[in-house]
């Protein structure tokens, strides 16, 4: 059970740190879309600022899961 439990919380983090190539092109599309110039230092930061705050988000719904997970697993272990 314990080899169990940490495969999963191993599995949510790597899926949480990273940004998918879909996420960073929605993202840039967004800030072009807001006003700013594609292949412009601020088209850039907004895109880097857009995908940072995605990640933060992403990162914390799969911190929420983990602990779920774990506390579910000490629940079956303690019952």
């Amino acid at each position: 059970m314990k080899l169990k439990l940490t495969a999963i919380a191993a599995a949510l983090t790597l899926t949480a740190c990273t940004a998918t190539p879909e996420m960073i092109e929605a993202q840039k599309d967004r800030c072009t879309q807001v006003g700013y110039a594609p292949g412009t230092t601020a088209h850039a930061q907004c895109t880097e600022r857009g995908t940072a705050q995605q990640q933060s988000t992403q990162n914390a719904a799969v911190v929420g899961a983990g602990a779920a997970v774990a506390n579910a697993a000490i629940l079956s272990a303690l019952w």
